[in-house]
């Protein structure tokens, strides 16, 4: 399926028939097929689809990074009056920065760890003979500046791990603006990042774009999409399924897989509903002996007038937490929201114990936690456990899922083998998945199922408390869709407690009973979640909720497909 040309009378960008495959001979796998596409200056044409359809392949050929191993061919492929096919390694970096800006996803891979980011974006500029060395740094700080780093002097003299995620992405995206090029393409630029830096970095790229910058942005999020694209391309294993304006595309939606991704979004239309067609209601595996549930109300957690002070590189002291105070009940599930930095993680640390608070405590089931010894802690951390945002990074790759999860089981309950395999088995049904998914190892398996296995981890121990720090963050929206259905099943039918941290407000909305604001290391507003969102007190919330984007409703998909025909 082709997508018709951009308005523009010479698009900036023009791709016809373009095909990729990786490999030779027999062994040869195509991964794009057909694909064609143009986009004139000052357009945004999004490429929507989940993972492994193929979006990410064709953003990299439009840069020349398919690989050594890669076979590529278009009928055409045209950069301006520049055509991009069989060109040489040492023309591709002529062109990429100053021609052609990326972004890509996953930026602590992109960056070089040992280089402060500051010196990374400059280097953009350097190679490409752009000011003088004091010119190039004040640059720099703007740029830092323009896409949202508080800060921007000491953050450009920091190594990429010392930065958050959200940072971290932020700084890529400065690089990748640097030089004016003439199309962007942005390859999932928002993932990592809060509402509100989001909705900074939506406006730098729109800034760009109403300055002439033909925008191509590559994402799983719709509810970006809607925000800042003129038409739309939903692929699938490949091809593209349907094209057309955005609001047509949204609002009517021809192909069943685009109906299967506007359904998987949270919102506020069907809260606490059932996100996907696939995922039905988990069903325990006979006596699966849980832990039963603490009567719904009764504190589990108890946070009081938590503090917590680093020192940056700056030899600067400066407060993370401060006067941190919530409670978490059996049974339900308290939101925390906050930008990258408002502290979020760190409480997480100190109610898992990691970090002990420089004053206040948390107290676990009414019983010191936070202050207590680890020898007397070790017993009772069974109780509380996490699931992280990309499992991948705390499982050994060389372990199977069995040895994974055996490893989390307690010696006394399960003390042999065949114990330990119907657990495990046990675990596995819970969360959706089977006895194949035994003997694999985490490398082999989808990102759906890893975050699914690192679920089974989390339960292993029978808790009462799961900690979720950006669970879904990093997942595709049909599989978060799954994922969080699931998150719904085990409470209801375990009734464990969430601690459910997320920067996504739709997500938050949709699981949560209670929600805490978090900004700058202090609560700003708490309460009942249907409350705090449908009458935020605090400007902040505000601010939250006014940068969230959202799918429109169908009446207003209506209304914008028509003033799109109107104005054409």
């Amino acid at each position: 399926m082709n997508i018709p040309p951009a308005q523009s009378p010479r698009p900036v960008l023009s791709v016809e028939n373009l095909t990729v495959g990786f490999g030779s001979g027999w062994a040869r796998r195509e991964v794009v097929h057909g694909v064609s596409f143009h986009v004139g200056a000052g357009e945004c044409l999004a490429i929507v689809g989940e993972s492994g359809s193929g979006k990410s392949v064709t953003a990299r050929t439009l840069v020349g990074l398919t690989g050594d191993n890669s076979y590529v061919s278009a009928d055409r492929l045209q950069l301006g009056d520049i055509d991009l096919r069989g060109l040489g390694v040492r023309r591709w970096r002529q062109i990429r920065g100053a021609e052609v800006g990326f972004v890509l996803q996953d930026a602590l891979s992109s960056l070089d760890p040992l280089r402060p980011v500051g010196k990374e974006i400059a280097e953009t500029l350097r190679v490409h003979r752009r000011g003088t060395a004091a010119r190039r740094r004040a640059r720099v700080i703007d740029l830092l500046r323009a896409v949202g780093v508080p800060e921007p002097e000491m953050r450009a003299r920091q190594l990429p791990h010392q930065l958050s995620g959200g940072l971290r992405q932020r700084a890529l995206i400065a690089s990748a603006i640097a030089l004016n090029p003439h199309v962007i393409i942005a390859d999932e630029p928002t993932t990592a990042l809060d509402v509100t830096v989001a909705s900074q970095v939506l406006d730098v790229l729109a800034t760009a774009t109403r300055r002439g910058t033909a925008l191509i942005l590559i994402s799983h999020d719709l509810a970006v999409v809607s925000r800042l694209a003129d038409r739309v391309a939903v692929i699938k294993d490949g091809a593209v399924v349907e094209h057309g304006p955005i609001a047509q595309v949204l609002g009517s939606p021809e192909h069943p897989y685009t109906r299967t991704l506007i359904d998987a979004v949270p919102s506020r239309r069907h809260r606490r509903a059932r996100l996907s067609r696939t995922s039905s209601a988990v069903a325990l595996p006979g006596d699966v002996g849980e832990t039963r549930p603490a009567p719904v109300g009764t504190p589990l957690i108890t946070a009081r007038s938590l503090v917590k002070r680093y020192e940056g590189p700056d030899g600067v002291i400066r407060t993370v937490v401060d006067d941190v105070s919530f409670e978490l009940r059996a049974g339900e599930t308290l939101g925390v929201v906050g930008e990258s930095g408002a502290g979020k993680s760190t409480v997480v640390r100190m109610v898992l114990a990691l970090t002990r608070p420089d004053s206040g405590e948390v107290l676990l089931d009414g019983r010191p936690w936070s202050a207590a010894p680890e020898k007397d802690r070790r017993p009772r951390r069974r109780l509380i456990t996490c699931v992280h945002q990309d499992s991948l990074n705390y499982f050994d790759p060389r372990w199977t899922v069995r040895k994974i999860l055996a490893d989390a089981l307690p010696r006394r309950q399960f003390p042999d083998r065949h114990a330990r395999h119907g657990r495990i088995l046990e675990l596995l049904r819970l969360v959706g998945l089977g006895e194949e998914h035994v003997e694999r190892r985490p490398l082999t398996l989808s990102g759906g199922q890893r975050q699914r296995v690192g679920i089974a981890l989390a339960l292993a121990p029978r808790p009462s408390i799961i900690i979720c720090d950006e669970p879904v963050s990093a997942l595709d929206l049909s599989i978060q869709a799954q994922v969080l259905d699931l998150f719904a099943d085990l409470q209801e039918k375990l009734g464990v407690a969430y601690l459910f941290v997320s920067h996504d407000l739709g997500v938050i909305h949709h699981v949560s009973d209670r929600v805490v604001v978090m900004k700058d290391g202090r609560i700003v507003e708490h309460g009942a979640a249907e409350t705090v969102f449908r009458e935020p007190r605090h400007p902040y919330t505000r601010q939250l909720l006014s940068a969230l984007p959202e799918l429109p409703v169908p009446e207003q998909a209506d209304i914008m497909a028509t003033q799109f025909s109107a104005d054409r």
